[in-house]
């Protein structure tokens, strides 16, 4: 599992941000996407997108079609504000999170 950047945190992991720019800004091959060639461009090893495929084709984001997956004719009302929320995080710089600071801890005395 990769580390959570800024970039990621509104979509909570970097592969799902990474299907969703393939998916919503990248332009679509001729003969549709492989689901290897989607796990690659999400950076994820075989099997590592197929909850997040599952998600998206629930929101009908993609769709399959003879064994490929494409981009629906008509997008769901959804599409729009995810494209510019993937578009705006490109904006965002790709850095870590840094910890929340922390207080010294002090105990209290019974008095």
């Amino acid at each position: 599992m990769r580390e959570l950047h800024l970039r990621d945190w509104p979509f909570g992991a970097v592969g799902r941000r990474l299907l969703l720019e393939a998916l919503l800004l990248d332009k679509q091959p001729k003969e549709g996407w492989t689901k290897g060639a989607l796990e690659s461009r999400a950076d994820v090893s075989a099997g590592g997108l197929d909850e997040v495929l599952a998600g998206a084709l629930e929101l009908r984001l993609i769709e399959q079609r003879g064994g490929r997956w494409y981009r629906p004719h008509e997008l769901p009302p959804i599409a729009k504000p995810l494209k510019a929320l993937v578009a705006a995080s490109a904006d965002v710089p790709d850095a870590q999170i840094p910890p929340l600071p922390r207080r010294p801890y002090r105990r209290r005395t019974q008095g």
